[in-house]
């Protein structure tokens, strides 16, 4: 069974944003976002393929308001998972950073998928690690203490086997007339009223 996760607008975020049937245009830039939830998880490069799929990509950030912002519409505990029993890790959605050369350097390489510079991080503690090799697509990602799920604005560097809930698409400003609406916004729901 898929969960359907409707948006609206943070009221805590400094710069106002306007809500039309999910999706969500924010004053700091203009762009529209769309938080979608998959239950089942979803790999990174599908979630990239879905996005360009209705018109979008893969959010990207640029600043630290604009980061907050985008994980205001992922903050929900429905967006996240715990890693391994007793895990001090929660994983949550699929950004559109990657990293072209993992061999280069855990931080060197790294890539929006606009190919807009890449000015801004947020890597949690640690990270980028490339743990276990070949970690090179980007989420969000907190420590925590271990058993506990906590939603977190910082970023991880994953690898592509990952099945995370959820991914953000975003849209540039002047977009606004080809921005769908959907009813819902789980994964499923979308694919079915937005087909390829």
């Amino acid at each position: 069974m898929r969960h359907v996760v409707l948006l609206a607008c943070v009221v805590t975020i400094a710069a106002p944003c306007v809500s039309v049937g999910g999706v969500v245009q924010w004053s700091g830039n203009g762009h529209w976002y769309l938080a979608v939830y998959d239950s089942a998880g979803i790999s990174w490069q599908d979630a990239k393929d879905a996005a360009e799929i209705k018109g979008g990509y893969l959010a990207t950030m640029d600043s630290a308001e604009e980061n907050d912002f985008v994980f205001s519409l992922v903050s929900d505990e429905k967006f996240w998972f715990l890693g391994a029993s007793g895990s001090e890790y929660s994983f949550g959605p699929w950004l559109g950073g990657y990293q072209t050369d993992d061999e280069a350097g855990f931080d060197q390489h790294w890539h929006w998928v606009t190919e807009e510079p890449w000015i801004y991080a947020n890597w949690s503690r640690y990270n980028p690690n490339n743990a276990g090799g070949h970690e090179n697509w980007l989420h969000y990602f907190t420590n925590t203490q271990p058993g506990t799920l906590t939603p977190g604005s910082t970023w991880n560097d994953a690898p592509a086997t990952n099945r995370e809930r959820g991914f953000i698409i975003e849209w540039p400003a002047d977009a606004s007339a080809g921005v769908p609406a959907p009813a819902s916004t789980t994964w499923g729901a979308i694919k079915a009223v937005y087909p390829r």
